[in-house]
């Protein structure tokens, strides 16, 4: 069982988010990434944050995660966590991941009561996302979602206890521009989850295990 309590612990020194959002390291040397990815990386990267949202019982808490709408320009189709670029208007790391919770899938999270924050994480479209762990309590109408179709196909929970399971992880391989690249994947009834969101899940995986 993966309790709110065991992810709060596990979160214990990273409390405070990063005093540099853009201080992040790409996954590989820029030298083997992709092409497209390495004119990324020159043209700057961009401040961004999702929300890992642990939803309701605090034993045995569901994770939100959502499918990207097919028609976008960057990860169509992908499974992610709700987020987005850090706004002018945003007060904080957290208040972006909440903003963009709201936006893509209606969830309050007026309620939210936020654990900590995982290391940044470089993106190949280009942004460096700072993924914001909360628990928010489920209320009355848990879960109604109102999706905006301009940003998400579907949204689903998964319970902790299975996302967070080293044994529902498996080392996949991904084909771009001719070369094969390692990746995270976790299944779950019919979707694959993969790329940053599979690499953040194995972060707070690691982290329980290692208290």
């Amino acid at each position: 069982m993966v309790s709110v309590a065991r992810v709060d612990q596990a979160l214990t020194g990273s409390r405070q988010p990063p005093a540099d959002p853009l201080d992040v390291k790409p996954p590989l040397p820029i030298d083997q990434l992709p092409a497209a990815w390495q004119a990324r990386h020159r043209q700057g990267l961009r401040a961004a944050a999702v929300l890992v949202a642990l939803l309701g019982d605090l034993e045995a808490p569901d994770v939100l995660l959502t499918e990207r709408a097919h028609h976008l320009e960057h990860h169509p189709g992908q499974i992610s966590f709700p987020g987005g670029r850090v706004e002018m208007y945003d007060d904080s790391l957290a208040a972006t991941a909440m903003r963009e919770a709201s936006e893509e899938v209606g969830l309050d999270a007026s309620n939210a009561r936020v654990l900590g924050y995982l290391p940044t994480q470089w993106t190949v479209s280009g942004y460096a996302m700072t993924p914001v762990v909360a628990h928010i309590p489920a209320s009355g109408d848990a879960w109604r979602w109102e999706l905006d179709p301009g940003e998400v196909a579907s949204a689903f929970v998964v319970p902790s206890a299975f996302l967070f399971d080293p044994g529902n992880h498996k080392v996949g391989t991904r084909e771009i521009e001719g070369k094969r690249y390692a990746n995270v994947e976790i299944d779950w009834e019919g979707q694959t989850i993969w790329g940053v969101t599979a690499r953040v899940i194995a972060l707070i995986s690691k982290a329980i295990s290692d208290k």
